[in-house]
């Protein structure tokens, strides 16, 4: 073994914390982790809080025509998930993902002068079109940084983001009510999609020169050569593998591999709770005004934030990287949840702990793609693919479920929608346990083959 793979077992072995020169990676990510925080808030909340905050009224909404719109969303993220995942191997990440907040920035912009839902869907198709390889490819990067012992926190920040998000939303909303309702002849929801994309330009102008790329293709401009020489034998400790070129054989071979058949199937099962928190407060308006209506759904928010962190320290730390034990336990919680709904659907009042805690199953999806990540480190396209695939299969079914199980005309009581959560809930802790069994197989057999003495010719080769 050369002395430089030397180093990078032993680095990867002593499972320290980083030595200063790449602390500055963990800094740079986290500055990853703030731009999704506030690209975030182009999000469906926005258009929820702006819903409940005059849209409605202002654009004459009726019917489902509020769940048209989300979906339109959903549509073109969905449309634009792979194709951007096949597109990050081509353009650097630095490059292809402040073009996407850009486009979406753009459009985001226009919202705000939609004359009616008809408008407002089609330019939230674009919005998600711009928006699909996002997350996906900030999934990717954290992956190609971390080790097992680090990706699980990391992750976490990531989600947490997405969680913190909504919260600024609504109060933004609040603010935008308070402040600027009238402004410049514009309703305070209008305001909102302004402000969203006033915030959203300059950081996509700053993640062209500082956002990382995979250490295989990151510059100088902000970490030294030897900090992304560490890295890079950081990633050869790790099993991970560089970046190549796609292939219709080896997007074959990927289609196929038994990683994507379980986590895109998973994806398909991953459904949470949906709140109906928002909708319940706005159908009492006599006893929660339009400021509470947009600030009580943030303590859910809130709520979920901390299982984050809490999850993603414990499968870093005591559990060692150890994935599927949280995993399994949220899922649980979330039945629970889900089942407790349904006896007080005749007590409305009680119901308010349940819509606060509802959301604590999407804890779990930073641990999920960690684990993905892990998988499938040995194959840089086969983890792009199975990041944005998985995300993909998530969105297919949440286009479907809610306007099945939780139709905005029944709004806020769905109890057939819980009934069915939980039910799923019940197929996604097995798909987990399979995934276990399967992959802890794998790792045996790895092993046993790695015992099995090498019968090649003679050659002074690395073993």
């Amino acid at each position: 073994m050369s002395e430089k793979d030397k180093n990078a077992a032993e680095l990867q072995e002593s499972a320290t914390p980083l030595p200063y020169g790449l602390n500055s990676t963990e800094r740079t990510k986290k500055k990853s982790v703030w731009s999704w925080l506030w690209d975030s808030l182009d999000y469906t909340n926005n258009i929820t809080n702006a819903y409940v905050s005059g849209m409605q009224e202002d654009l004459n909404m009726k019917g489902n025509e509020y769940n048209y719109v989300v979906t339109a969303w959903t549509v073109g993220y969905i449309i634009g998930q792979l194709p951007s995942a096949l597109l990050l191997n081509h353009f650097r990440p630095h490059i292809w993902i402040p073009f996407q907040e850009i486009g979406w920035t753009v459009f985001t912009f226009a919202l705000a002068g939609a004359k009616n839902w008809q408008t407002l869907a089609g330019l939230r198709f674009i919005v998600g079109l711009f928006e699909a390889g996002y997350w996906p490819a900030l999934y990717w990067l954290l992956g190609s940084w971390y080790d097992k012992r680090e990706l699980g926190k990391r992750s976490a920040l990531l989600q947490l983001a997405v969680q913190v998000a909504p919260m600024f939303s609504g109060y933004l909303q609040i603010a935008a009510n308070n402040g600027l309702n009238g402004v410049g002849g514009l309703a305070g929801w209008r305001w909102l999609f302004l402000i969203n994309g006033i915030i959203s330009f300059p950081l996509a102008t700053l993640a062209f020169f500082f956002l990382p790329d995979d250490p295989a293709r990151t510059g100088t401009l902000v970490f030294t050569k030897e900090e992304l020489e560490l890295a890079k034998d950081r990633n050869i400790a790790a099993g991970r593998a560089e970046a190549t070129p796609w292939t219709w054989r080896k997007a074959w071979n990927i289609c196929k591999s038994w990683e994507a058949i379980a986590f895109i199937f998973y994806s398909t099962m991953s459904i949470v709770v949906q709140s109906s928190l928002i909708f319940w407060l706005k159908k009492q308006p006599t006893v929660y005004s339009s400021t509470q209506v947009n600030a009580i759904p943030t303590l859910t928010n809130g709520v979920v934030a901390i299982f984050l962190l809490v999850f993603g320290w414990l499968s870093d730390g005591p559990f060692k990287g150890k994935r599927w034990p949280i995993i399994v336990f949220s899922a649980i919680v979330a039945i629970d949840v889900a089942l407790l709904y349904v006896p007080l659907y005749g007590h409305a009042s009680r119901r308010l702990p349940l819509y606060i805690f509802s959301a604590t199953g999407s804890s779990i999806t930073p641990l999920v793609f960690a684990w993905m990540n892990e998988l499938c480190a040995g194959d840089s396209e086969k983890r792009a693919f199975i990041v944005a695939g998985a995300n993909t299969m998530k969105y297919i079914t949440t286009t479907w479920f809610p306007n099945v199980f939780f139709q905005q005309k029944h709004q806020p009581d769905v109890p057939n929608g819980i009934k069915a959560s939980a039910i799923v809930g019940g197929f996604c802790i097995i798909n987990i346990l399979v995934i276990l069994l399967v992959s802890t197989r794998q790792a045996k057999n790895g092993k046993k083959v790695e015992q099995i003495p090498a019968v090649e010719e003679p050659t002074d080769a690395v073993p």
